[in-house]
């Protein structure tokens, strides 16, 4: 009875990967509501994010981690709900 939960990326909007990524996650988000499937927004939701949250842009630090973890946990306790 497991349900299928995508969840679209966040990086430094100073990495080159960046302008790629917002395609990406356009992508991820049309097909999660072509297929009334659940969907969290973390690249346009979570606003803490600065470039001391990555090591290289990418790749988060354990203070980057951490804001992620806790965002994700607070939308799976309100899909649970």
């Amino acid at each position: 009875n497991s349900e299928l939960i995508l969840i679209t990326q966040s990086i430094s909007t100073e990495h080159w990967l960046y302008d790629y990524l917002i395609k990406i996650n356009n992508f991820t988000l049309n097909f999660c509501l072509n297929n009334k499937t659940t969907c969290i927004d973390l690249a346009s939701e979570i606003k803490s994010l600065n470039k001391n949250d990555f090591y290289d842009g990418i790749h988060t630090t354990p203070s980057g981690s951490k804001k992620i973890g806790k965002f994700i946990s607070k939308k799976f306790e309100k899909l649970i709900k």
